[in-house]
């Protein structure tokens, strides 16, 4: 496998693990020290992986999934993998109508120890 072909697994992993509400396997594709802008929260950004847990851990919401599309994939050094796409997130409270959010992501993915994980993610809406 490529260096891309193995951050885009990494990527559709944390995809695949958040969409199926498995946050002990979602938490763990991400380093510690992460940075996530979240575009549409306050706040904006999440300093630490800490900070993100806190925030998925205290949404209420009743169903999710996200998907991302058309994802490019650009490879520098051999230890970083650097993604842009959009995405669709759908949700719903629990009771409440379906909401649908449609915007841009980019995801830094690094190689440390041999495994793949996301160092940064920036979600932003459309204009």
């Amino acid at each position: 496998m490529s260096n891309i072909q193995d951050a885009a697994e990494a990527v559709q992993n944390a995809i695949d693990a958040f969409n199926a509400r498995n946050f002990s396997t979602y938490f763990k594709l991400f380093t510690s020290d992460l940075e996530s802008y979240a575009g549409v929260h306050t706040p904006l950004r999440f300093e630490g992986l800490a900070a993100w847990k806190e925030f998925i851990d205290g949404l209420a919401v009743g169903t999710a999934h996200f998907e991302q599309r058309h994802p490019t994939y650009r490879d520098y050094n051999g230890n970083t993998v650097v993604a842009n796409g959009y995405f669709v997130f759908t949700s719903q409270m629990d009771n409440g109508p379906v909401q649908v959010q449609s915007g841009r992501h980019s995801y830094t993915v690094v190689k440390i120890e041999g495994k793949w994980l996301i160092a940064n993610q920036h979600y932003s809406a459309m204009f």
